[in-house]
């Protein structure tokens, strides 16, 4: 055999080798770790805390109990205050003594908290989270973090960052469309019942779940070919807007059946707070009438604040109060997204507050 040959041989021996320990390796990382240290594949819910974890990140302790909530053990004879929603609910950033759910524990005496925030998850996923844990609680409260940089993209699409989950769709062939206008009267013209769950369960290793961000190539080859390769499902305008109040009067119904309180909580971004002048809110409510392209990614903020106007379920503005307040408004945001202790401390007290003053009124 010439060198030449014997060069070519080991040359491909080298590179079978190479792509067989890179496949290997990328499936046992995939294996132990699905996109984050603190999850795990679910084919439900397509991700779930894994559960009596503890981490320690950048001197943050982010634990769970036996059920995967970053809480405490669950106590039968308490009463129980529920956070849902993504991570801002959760307590990115911050340890699990800085969440809003542990402020909200020190402010609610007698009762638990339970933090059941989830990173990354819609309304959809935090709907269905709730509705598979409700029934070994004692719901008295539960508390909805909305928040408006990306729920309106975690609840409109099969996939988050590159992973295959649930995804509430209407019944078109139900709905009449020109029966309701979204515009004007959200509680008579959207039904809960209407919408069908689709995409589940969900397949360990589906299309989008091979190519998920939490390979080590995802950020380059991997995530191109799974973008090409994988086909997605995105809400259209009309199923946009009906799904989102549909799903939260599915909430409203969940609560009304336990019994429970329900508050949902407007969550903006450091961003959001630019707009405070009556010009571009005048500018933003030109767009939203019109429906312009790309108006839910720029100005979901005020889908969110119109809808829940239209809705009349309990709801707390934290971009209202926070616009309005003279809090220093850098101290209250980690990044442009998620709060600091100080930010977790200060939406814990209004959340309390504003239950209050909503359980004052019912009482008189």
């Amino acid at each position: 055999m010439s060198a030449k040959k014997k060069w070519l041989l080991t040359f491909r021996s080298f590179f079978l080798a190479l792509i067989v320990n890179i496949f290997l390796f990328e499936v046992y990382f995939h294996e132990q770790y699905f996109n984050g240290l603190n999850i795990q594949f679910d084919p439900e819910l397509g991700w779930v805390p894994i559960p009596n974890s503890t981490l320690f990140l950048k001197g943050k302790k982010y634990s769970t109990n036996s059920l995967g909530f970053r809480s405490t053990e669950v106590d039968p004879d308490k009463d129980h205050i529920i956070v849902v929603g993504d991570s801002v609910a959760w307590g990115y950033g911050v340890d699990d003594a800085e969440t809003v759910s542990s402020h909200l524990e020190r402010l609610f005496e007698g009762d638990q908290v339970l933090n059941l925030g989830v990173e990354g998850y819609g309304w959809g996923q935090s709907y269905l989270y709730l509705e598979k844990f409700i029934d070994q609680l004692n719901p008295k409260l539960i508390v909805m973090i909305v928040f408006s940089a990306n729920d309106h993209l975690d609840t409109s699409t099969d996939t988050r960052g590159g992973k295959s989950k649930p995804l509430f769709v209407p019944n078109a062939e139900k709905i009449k469309r020109e029966s309701w206008d979204v515009s004007k009267s959200y509680p008579t013209t959207i039904n809960p019942n209407q919408l069908v769950l689709t995409n589940t369960p969900i397949k360990r290793y589906s299309c989008a779940n091979m190519f998920s961000e939490s390979w080590t190539l995802r950020q380059n080859l991997f995530g191109e070919l799974g973008n090409i390769l994988c086909e997605k499902k995105i809400l259209v305008g009309w199923e946009y807007e009906y799904v989102f109040p549909a799903l939260a009067l599915k909430f409203g119904e969940l609560a009304n059946r336990h019994r429970s309180g329900l508050l949902f909580v407007l969550s903006p971004t450091l961003g959001d707070l630019q707009f405070t002048d009556e010009e571009t809110f005048q500018r933003m409510e030109s767009d939203y009438a019109l429906r312009t392209p790309g108006f839910f990614n720029k100005y979901s903020l005020l889908f969110f604040q119109r809808m829940f106007g239209q809705i009349k379920l309990p709801y707390l503005d934290f971009f209202d109060t926070i616009k309005n307040s003279d809090w220093d408004k850098d101290a209250l945001f980690l990044d442009n997204f998620h709060y600091t202790d100080f930010g977790n401390r200060t939406l814990a007290q209004m959340i309390f507050e504003t239950n209050r003053l909503k359980t004052d009124s019912m009482n008189r």
